[in-house]
């Protein structure tokens, strides 16, 4: 989360930046097809829900932005499985009260159906890796067997080298 890829993403979340949305798109998905080997196709494709105050500012909500463009890139179906009850904004918090933010604010969305045994979850950026863990484990709850996360930036190189279920 520095150089280019830290401006990328500071410009959509703060400045406006949405016409960054295809090329940032495309490189997620890429990096989705080069990951590593034994990556199933996922059923869907889905993302984290923003917050509604900031979502509210903005006017969009870059995560949503960003995983309907990847799924678009992957022919694959984009679906909005999770909502978010309210909480304070994640910029700014250490990790501990991250994790504690975030416990129990997401659920799957009222009458989605059956949820696919894998999905493909998509956020701007993780940073503790808290609100991915948060929305797999409801993903998970829900059906899901297996749950790809793929974000534009890391903050936190080591949250990718978790091998074992949420």
């Amino acid at each position: 989360h520095q150089g280019h890829f830290r401006q990328a993403v500071l410009k959509l979340k703060y400045r406006g930046g949405t016409h960054l949305i295809p090329v940032m798109g495309y490189l997620m998905a890429e990096a989705f097809l080069r990951g590593p080997g034994g990556l199933q196709k996922p059923g869907a494709v889905t993302w984290v829900p923003g917050h509604r105050v900031r979502d509210g500012q903005r006017g969009y909500h870059p995560a949503g932005l960003l995983g309907r463009e990847v799924a678009s890139c992957l022919g694959l179906r984009p679906v909005n499985f999770l909502e978010r009850s309210s909480g304070d904004i994640q910029a700014g918090l250490s990790g501990r009260r991250r994790a504690e933010n975030v416990a129990g604010r997401f659920r799957i969305r009222k009458n989605m159906g059956p949820i696919p045994r894998s999905v493909l979850l998509v956020d701007d950026v993780v940073t503790s890796g808290a609100t991915l863990q948060e929305c797999a484990r409801v993903l998970f709850r829900a059906g899901a067997e297996k749950i790809y996360c793929l974000t534009f930036s890391t903050g936190n190189p080591q949250v990718f080298h978790r091998q074992e279920p949420l």
